[in-house]
């Protein structure tokens, strides 16, 4: 039997009205900030960086909460996004503190407040001047395009997976979603991995439009060019430095690098080291996140996100020797490294994927538990073959 969903506009504004909210939150606390870097650091360098992580933990804590009680939040991908500008503010005000943010933001006040506000994206600055990087023409239009993209990515997604488990995506089967890592490992097949990776481009796909959205509406306002926050790292990756060095969420890749990975590797000149240091940073910002999602979750599901946590841990940890793995192996067998960059492009990325995909449970399975995937699906119309 064919069966057509339709979508709620009220999901949608549910999604990006919050955003917007917390923008101009963060218009008013951002102008405060300005003021303290302005005002206070100059003269009382200490006590300007503890209100400034004081103006983080309030950003992350107290104004996404009463946003969330405001607008009476009730998908998994709402309070998931909530909780996604929650930390990201609380990180932005952390670089403001430790003055490790971009060369030039806080120069000028437009600056400043499109760095601390723009919601899942970063506005650029020049390397030469450390003046902001106005859009080229045809920002909006490649953005939108993008968007497009995002949005096929999704439907295409949520498609293949209704496909290879045999039933809709808008609901949510608990037996799929393995418990342990141990039962990750022996529920591994083809069939697995290949639902691993189109609930990671689901995943993908929808943060990489609401980066885009965010992106649009400050090239639309300001003027402003942001980075490129998602290289398409599900299709395009050619290795596992790739996928997270250049391509997978380069907004949360470039604080980490600020944060962690560079002050680690200037300070013990050990890059393996400032590499564990950025993706334990990584597991502790998405472990927030899924803490966030269990709270907001429907009590009856609580139990199976809590018997997860600790999944976004080891996920990010295995990563992060993956990473040194591979570049060890470059390393000490050149010619080994030279054969991977001689495949052809699409067995590359291939591998990549392979490699990858049967670590994905662990990054997707506390945010299913928690309906997330389906909450994802419920934003797209579809049509789908569903059981009599």
């Amino acid at each position: 039997m064919v069966g057509f969903y339709s979508v709620d506009p009220i999901d949608w504004i549910l999604l990006v009205a919050p955003g917007a909210v917390i923008v101009a939150v963060n218009l008013i606390v951002g102008s405060i900030s300005y003021l303290l870097v302005k005002h206070l650091r100059p003269v009382a360098r200490a006590l300007e960086l503890l209100l400034q992580i004081g103006i983080g933990i309030f950003m992350c804590t107290v104004v996404p909460q009463a946003v969330t009680r405001a607008f009476g939040l009730r998908e998994m991908a709402q309070h998931y996004f909530m909780g996604c500008l929650a930390a990201v503010n609380f990180f932005r005000y952390a670089e403001i503190a430790f003055d490790t943010a971009p060369r030039g933001v806080t120069h000028e006040y437009l600056p400043f407040i499109a760095f601390v506000s723009l919601p899942g994206g970063e506005v650029m600055f020049s390397q030469k001047d450390a003046k902001v990087v106005r859009c080229p023409p045809g920002t909006v239009a490649r953005l939108a395009a993008g968007m497009a993209g995002s949005a096929l990515l999704i439907l295409f997604s949520v498609c293949a997976l209704e496909v290879i488990k045999g039933r809709s995506a808008r609901s949510l089967d608990l037996s799929d979603i393995p418990v342990a890592p141990y039962d990750m490992l022996r529920r591994l097949s083809v069939q697995q991995l290949a639902a691993s990776y189109f609930t990671c481009c689901t995943f993908a796909g929808m943060l990489s439009l609401f980066m885009q959205m965010g992106a649009a509406l400050f090239a639309l306002v300001l003027g402003y060019d942001a980075e490129e926050s998602m290289r398409a790292p599900m299709i395009c990756s050619q290795g596992v430095n790739d996928f997270w060095g250049r391509r997978w969420n380069r907004v949360v890749h470039r604080f980490l690098k600020r944060l962690f990975f560079t002050p680690v590797l200037n300070a013990t000149g050990v890059r393996w080291l400032a590499t564990l240091a950025a993706f334990a940073a990584s597991a502790a910002f998405h472990e927030f996140l899924v803490h966030h999602a269990m709270r907001c979750t429907e009590p009856a599901l609580r139990p199976e996100v809590r018997a997860r946590l600790g999944f976004q841990v080891a996920f990010f940890i295995s990563q992060a020797i993956l990473c040194y793995l591979e570049r060890t192996a470059d390393r000490l067998f050149p010619p080994l490294g030279r054969l991977a960059r001689s495949l052809p492009y699409p067995l590359q990325v291939l591998c990549t994927a392979f490699v990858i995909a049967p670590f994905g449970p662990l990054f997707t399975a506390p945010l299913e538990a928690a309906g997330m995937s389906v909450s994802i699906a419920r934003l797209f119309p579809s049509v789908a073959f569903v059981g009599a």
